[in-house]
């Protein structure tokens, strides 16, 4: 009994330190965007450092999407949450903070999870990218990019938000169980990391054959397969009516999404910017129905701002395995949309503070645990 009242009482403390030690060094640069920089392999170490370094006085404002907002620009800092977040600071907000929970690939139903996540921490905004490579059927390469926020499944956010049968169903017990786990109990959140840390000195020290034979039998992370790639299909376009649908898992996680925002009145999604030079990126008709959906669900209970055609085909990015790219903006596509979406972030934020879209406040911000 006294083992596990020292290890609560010492819980958050060892966490801030750890956190300190571990994490910040390697995922926190200052002035950035607080982001995951291992491609989507520990999107629970953005929330470690928040919780960490959370200022309750500082306005957050968490982005949502796939590799419309995740894409890599040649000149580091040029990609969308960046421009963003400098966009918010010269509109008027200087201590506005930026969270990047975008992934590429990201489906709706990781979405969902992301954002309940985001708004355990009441913040100024969440805002989430809608196009219909959300709602893409998760079959062959698709596989791919699924499960990315199964380490959240069993979180507090996740938990607070959204219903604990849909999570079991979605992601597995255990799954659910050890996210959990980590989330609550900083001895489990940071033995990954620190076996991580160990495996390096391991390799870096070159220690004698005793250690070194210990290092292998205890610290050796465990061997991981690379997901297996489907067979290449050739399409005549990258997206076609076989890979997106409205009636599947995804588009039930969207309609929870819309709720949740709702309930919280702290959502804002926009439709990306569509490259109208780029027709082979979408089949003829996928763009209109998804619009149509969208709107059916949305109908007025999230504001939802239609940027599709907010760009000409000059701020989109070379198209790379096509003869275009549809979806990614270049760098000063992305200083356009980030103005527009500053502007739309301050006005709603204006409706809310009038009166117009207010709505009961997130419990508990600033933390998880």
């Amino acid at each position: 009994m006294l083992v596990v009242v020292v290890v609560i009482a010492t819980n958050g403390l060892a966490a801030s330190r750890l956190t300190d030690l571990l994490l910040r060094p390697t995922y926190e640069h200052p002035n950035d965007p607080l982001r995951d920089r291992t491609g989507g392999q520990h999107m629970q170490y953005v929330f470690d450092i928040l919780d960490a370094t959370y200022q309750p006085d500082a306005p957050y404002f968490f982005i949502v999407g796939d590799s419309t907002v995740a894409h890599a620009m040649p000149k580091p800092g040029a990609n969308l949450p960046f421009q963003w977040q400098r966009a918010l600071r010269r509109a008027g907000l200087p201590s506005a903070k930026v969270v990047d929970l975008s992934h590429i690939g990201l489906h709706a139903e990781d979405a969902l999870v992301l954002a309940a996540e985001a708004l355990a921490y009441a913040p100024a905004l969440v805002v989430y990218a809608v196009n219909p490579r959300i709602f893409n059927t998760k079959d062959g390469g698709a596989m791919l990019t699924a499960d990315r926020a199964a380490s959240l499944a069993g979180s507090v956010g996740s938990l607070r938000y959204l219903p604990l049968v849909y999570l079991v169903r979605r992601y597995g017990l255990e799954e659910v169980a050890a996210s959990f786990s980590t989330s609550h109990l900083v001895i489990a959140r940071f033995a990954p990391r620190i076996r991580e840390l160990l495996w390096e000195y391991c390799q870096e020290a070159r220690p004698g054959r005793p250690l070194a034979y210990l290092c292998e039998k205890l610290v050796r992370p465990p061997v991981v397969q690379p997901p297996v790639q489907p067979p290449a299909v050739v399409r005549p376009y990258v997206f076609d009516r076989a890979q997106i649908a409205f009636d599947d898992a995804n588009a039930r996680a969207f309609e929870m999404l819309v709720a949740l925002c709702e309930e919280t009145g702290r959502c804002l999604f926009y439709e990306t910017p569509l490259n109208p030079a780029c027709p082979v990126q979408f089949e003829p008709g996928i763009v209109e129905d998804a619009k149509a959906y969208v709107a059916r669900v949305v109908a007025g209970r999230v504001p939802l701002i239609d940027l599709s055609h907010a760009a000409g085909p000059e701020a989109f990015l070379p198209g790379v395995y096509r003869e275009c790219d549809g979806l990614h903006l270049d760098e000063h596509g992305s200083d356009l949309l980030a103005g527009r979406l500053a502007a739309e972030a301050i006005r709603a934020l204006a409706a809310r503070s009038s009166g117009l879209g207010a709505s009961p406040p997130s419990p508990s911000a600033g933390g998880r645990s």
